[in-house]
């Protein structure tokens, strides 16, 4: 984000989320029961770290916005503590679920939290951030362009594909910037797929080879490197050799 935020964490059955849930705070004192109760001890900690924080620089916080168990903490709860904690000045909220119960029944497949973050954002007006099973470029796209969520969080995704920023602004067309390392072996192709050299490189979910263009090519064409970094280029930049040159350099 450029600004070096902070993220409180009151998710996934870690300790504050154990005070929010009525599953697992049994508290019998000011810290236990209702839910004004069950929500003093995470808004305590959210106002310390605020305080702590400088004014200029955001803070956030991830909630785990149902514990999928009937009985625990649900969304209708969480809507209620984030409508508190957007008084005391929360920049947004990160909405993800679980991780309280071993009796949580998560009803899994792509994208399945981002109805959360939507509910969230909805009744709301803060700014929200879905997670969970989102791992397609335009799927990423869809959720914030669609106004479900302002932004998108990927872990596994980025840990599958170290590169998956790049990649997904070669899919979506748009530009990124890298170190001029990069640059070396460049080459460019007609379509949004890409090649190394002129051999095909094709992944188990999809071919990604395609037919090499001439120097300027229209179509807007992707250059990428023999890294594996890719990206969209102006026709006026790109600056491929003909083909008869790149085929010495392998």
């Amino acid at each position: 984000m450029g600004r070096r935020p902070v993220d409180s964490d009151c998710a996934h059955g870690y300790l504050l989320h154990q005070f929010l849930s009525p599953i697992s705070n049994k508290r019998t004192d000011e810290y236990g029961g209702s839910l004004e109760n069950r929500m003093r001890y995470p808004l305590e900690v959210f106002d310390a770290v605020r305080a702590a924080f400088p004014d200029h620089k955001p803070v956030g916080i991830k909630v785990s916005a149902t514990d999928w168990v009937d009985g625990g903490w649900d969304v209708a709860q969480t809507i209620e503590f984030a409508k508190v904690l957007k008084t005391r000045g929360v920049d947004w909220i990160d909405a993800s679920s679980g991780g309280v119960s071993p009796l949580q029944k998560i009803p899994l497949g792509p994208g399945y939290q981002v109805p959360l973050a939507q509910a969230l954002k909805e009744a709301t007006g803060l700014t929200t951030i879905a997670v969970g099973l989102i791992t397609e470029p335009r799927q990423a796209e869809e959720i914030v362009a669609s106004g479900k969520a302002d932004m998108v969080a990927l872990a596994r995704g980025m840990l599958y594909d170290p590169r998956w920023g790049w990649h997904a602004a070669a899919e979506l067309g748009g530009q990124v910037e890298a170190p001029p390392q990069y640059n070396r072996e460049q080459h460019c192709v007609r379509s949004r797929k890409f090649r190394r050299g002129c051999d095909r490189l094709s992944t188990s979910s999809r071919d990604r080879s395609a037919e090499p263009c001439a120097s300027g090519s229209e179509n807007s064409p992707i250059c990428w490197s023999a890294s594996g970094l890719r990206w969209p280029v102006r026709p006026a930049v790109c600056s491929c050799p003909p083909m008869s040159d790149r085929a010495s350099r392998f």
